[in-house]
């Protein structure tokens, strides 16, 4: 009989345990396990962290930026971006139609000649330009973050141009670019192939 108690025992710590588990296993983020008060001081924490270094320092703004490229759905939420073209080339252009940016992150690059070619990581917004290209398959990235809003230069060869700023790792060693609330100006690659969008920050 002391056996079999103990055994009844066993299997009711072990169903518990899986149940536990189970539980465990549902929770998508661990904003869930903290409560309400801790987890909005975390956030509070971050967004304080990130600003200044972000503008003090690009090399450590742009390591923030790479290391937050994880997309953050819940963040977008607390910023409004909208992108639109604005110079004719890009008004010409159906895939560059005005749209607001869901998500945290949001790349624009060149759209590729071979349309049977398919991307492991395709940007979010096409642009058609034919030869000499200026543009990069995967060129710049719009990035949200709580309330700051930045954009990244990836590695293009030209470059990008924010506000009449250009710059780009390649070109001056700064990736990364703060941009302000309201409207900002972007250009793609050479001015001269008049590849221009409007980003509006709402906060």
């Amino acid at each position: 009989m002391q056996n079999c108690c103990v055994c009844g025992i066993s299997d009711y710590l072990v169903s518990l345990a899986k149940c536990i588990l189970k539980n465990c296993m549902r929770v998508t983020g661990i904003t869930f396990l903290l409560d309400r008060n801790s987890s909005s001081n975390v956030a509070k924490h971050d967004s304080n962290l990130i600003d200044p270094l972000a503008s003090s320092s690009p090399s450590i703004g742009a390591a923030i930026a790479e290391e937050n490229d994880v997309s953050l759905d819940t963040a977008s939420n607390l910023c409004e971006v909208w992108i639109e073209p604005d110079s004719t080339v890009t008004k010409s252009q159906s895939l560059c139609a005005r749209r607001r940016i869901e998500g945290s992150t949001f790349v624009i690059g060149r759209r590729r000649s071979t349309v049977s070619y398919m991307s492991v990581n395709p940007p979010d917004l096409y642009v058609s330009q034919t030869e000499p290209y200026s543009l990069s398959k995967r060129h710049c990235m719009i990035k949200i973050n709580n309330d700051h809003v930045y954009i990244k230069d990836l590695n293009s060869r030209l470059g990008t141009i924010i506000n009449g700023r250009r710059f780009g790792n390649l070109i001056n060693g700064v990736s990364v670019m703060k941009l302000r609330s309201g409207e900002n100006s972007l250009t793609l690659g050479r001015r001269s192939d008049n590849i221009k969008f409007r980003i509006i920050v709402n906060k």
